[in-house]
Formats: structure tokens, C-alpha cells, sequence
């Protein structure tokens, strides 16, 4: 990522659904989403205007839950954004002996350069609630698990949409 930062003027790094994770089907630890989210804050301090959405991971964020987070930074803030659908991530957690926790409906917004931004992790595109006035949509994406149609929820603005999928 730093050497993908260092070459461009980049406003918003964009990686996919499960980017952060090195198997579709594992879980990271708590130690592990610890020393990620370290080094992405860290990465976000030095490139302070640009926001960074990494991609997402399966997290343990307690002895007995797992979420699938979406991380976004921006100068060293961190926002995060976890998924509310079950697509695989109930079995993920059930096989690790946790609960998935999901997300809620409540919109994934934020702002990117003046513009605001609205995220999506895979197949909760069309189940939260309508963000009329986003300028971006932002869908993270695993292949055909993703379970949206572009025409579920389009838009009446001029807003742009950027598909991540891994």
C-alpha cells in the first residue's frame, strides 16, 4: 500500500471484500485486527489526505463475536462499518465457536474530499437504508456471493459507483 500511496496523489485507495484477510474462511484474532488497524492507522498519518479503505476482514472483537468490518482511515482516524447481511459469515463464526454479530441498517457514510461517500459490503447494497444525496457509492464485493443488482437501488443523482470485488 505505501508504495501505491508513495506514486500517486491519490484522494481514496479502495481495496476489496476480504482484502485484510488471508483466507476467505478465517477469522482474524483480536491480536491480529490489533496490529492491522495499527498499521493502517499509521499508514493514514502519512498520507493524511487521502482516505484509505483497505477492504474488509472477518473479526473477532470479543471472546465470544465476530463482525465483518469494512475499515476506513483518514489522517489516522479510523471508521468502521460491519456488514449486516449473512453471506458465509454465520457458518465462519459457528465454525470458530462465535456468534456473527452483524451490522445494522443504519448507512455507511463518510466524506471524501468534499464528496460524500456511501459503502457498501457485499450483499448489504439495497438493504440499508437510501443515502439519496451520496456523491460515491462504494461497493466492496466478494464474486457472486455479493447478492445485489445494480438497478436495486439506483440512484436519482448523478452519484458515481466504484465496485471493488476480490
Amino acid at each position: 500500500l505505501r508504495n501505491i500511496l508513495n506514486t500517486e496523489k491519490l484522494n481514496l485507495l479502495v481495496g476489496p471484500d476480504y482484502a485484510l484477510s488471508y483466507n476467505f474462511n478465517q477469522i482474524s484474532t483480536v491480536a491480529e485486527g490489533n496490529s492491522i488497524r495499527e498499521y493502517l492507522t499509521n499508514l493514514s498519518r502519512g498520507f493524511p489526505k487521502t482516505v484509505i479503505i483497505a477492504g474488509t476482514l472477518p473479526l473477532q472483537i470479543s471472546p465470544r463475536e465476530m463482525q465483518h468490518l469494512a475499515l476506513v482511515y483518514r489522517n489516522g482516524d479510523e471508521l468502521t462499518f460491519a456488514k449486516q447481511t449473512d453471506h458465509g459469515e454465520q457458518e465462519i463464526a459457528e465454525r470458530a465457536g462465535l456468534i456473527y454479530a452483524r451490522g445494522n441498517s443504519k448507512p455507511a457514510v463518510f466524506e471524501v474530499d468534499g464528496k460524500k461517500a456511501w459503502l457498501h459490503i457485499c450483499g448489504d447494497r439495497g438493504r440499508t437504508q437510501n443515502v439519496s444525496d451520496a456523491d460515491l457509492e462504494i461497493i466492496l464485493a466478494q464474486d457472486i456471493k455479493a447478492g445485489f443488482h445494480f438497478g436495486a437501488t439506483t440512484p436519482r443523482n448523478a452519484r458515481h459507483l466504484i465496485l471493488s470485488d476480490s
